[in-house]
């Protein structure tokens, strides 16, 4: 696990780059904000060692991947069966 001094450092050094890359992926603040407190707790549990350079591309990717699993279960939750809607009237002309 990655010491708390170090993980604050990447976090301010990194957090305005992981927000815009989730509001730029997800169009809504509050789910750019859900991105990037996990993204925060997967470097605290998951950083690689390395450099700075390292880890700001393990940041861009991990953000990135969180951004389409969101998009995924999003569009997973929100489908309907077109049998859903088989008893619907066609619109009159």
């Amino acid at each position: 696990m990655l010491a708390a001094r170090e993980a604050e450092r990447l976090i301010r050094k990194y957090s305005d780059m992981i927000y815009r890359i989730a509001l730029h992926n997800l169009n809504d603040p509050a789910d750019a904000d859900d991105i990037f407190q996990d993204v925060c707790i997967e470097l605290l549990k998951k950083c690689p060692f390395g450099d700075d350079e390292r880890i700001k591309a393990w940041l861009i990717r991990v953000t990135i991947n969180k951004c389409r699993s969101f998009h995924r279960l999003f569009w997973q939750r929100n489908r309907e069966s077109l049998e859903d809607h088989a008893d619907m009237e066609a619109p009159a002309h």
